[in-house]
């Protein structure tokens, strides 16, 4: 029974002999689109900033209003 190597294997080398890091390799591939990969990322920075400020301002309306008494009719 053959038992596994104590120290785990390297990533496999791509020719010219660096290791294939995946965060490497997504640049590489978006490299040729990247105006478009870019706006991408800008796009949805300001996406994810637009619901923060969203829902800052709807827990502010809130507090606002569990200020004021109850209207009475």
């Amino acid at each position: 029974m053959t038992r596994a190597p104590a120290t785990p294997s390297p990533a496999p080398a791509d020719p010219a002999g660096r290791a294939r890091d995946p965060l490497r390799r997504m640049i590489a591939l978006a490299w040729p689109r990247g105006t478009r990969f870019a706006l991408g990322v800008l796009l949805g920075a300001a996406a994810t900033g637009s619901g923060v400020a969203l829902l800052a301002v709807a827990a502010w309306l809130l507090a606002k209003a569990a200020e004021h008494p109850p209207s009475r009719r």
